[in-house]
């Protein structure tokens, strides 16, 4: 299995954190995808990437039949910001050198 990148705006990435306002700090949310994709497993991760830079990415709770990914805002982990182009759908991680250098730090 592998991590995937998905490229948002900043806004919903702070929803998404539970860092606006309007949303709550904890609990589940979900990525809905027109696509499922297919390498992706629980226990993977979701990057997020805001204005053309990699922030960081969730740790992946669950998958629904549908595709949809299910994870806890306070899983929420830092990255150093790595550039990408902007993009739409998702990539795979394995696609960005530096990122995969990154993940095989953590192993």
């Amino acid at each position: 299995m592998t991590s995937i990148i998905i490229c948002t705006t900043p806004q919903k990435l702070l929803r998404k954190q539970g860092k606006d306002q309007h949303h709550a700090k904890t609990g589940e949310h979900r990525w809905t995808f027109w696509a499922k994709p297919k390498k992706l497993g629980v226990n993977d991760q979701i990057y997020f990437s805001t204005k053309k830079v990699i922030r960081g990415y969730f740790q992946i709770e669950d998958i629904t039949p549908s595709g949809d990914i299910l994870f806890r805002c306070d899983s929420w982990k830092d990255t150093p910001e790595i550039p990408i182009k902007k993009f739409r759908g998702f990539l795979y991680a394995d696609t960005v050198k530096e990122l995969q250098e990154l993940e095989n730090k953590k192993k």
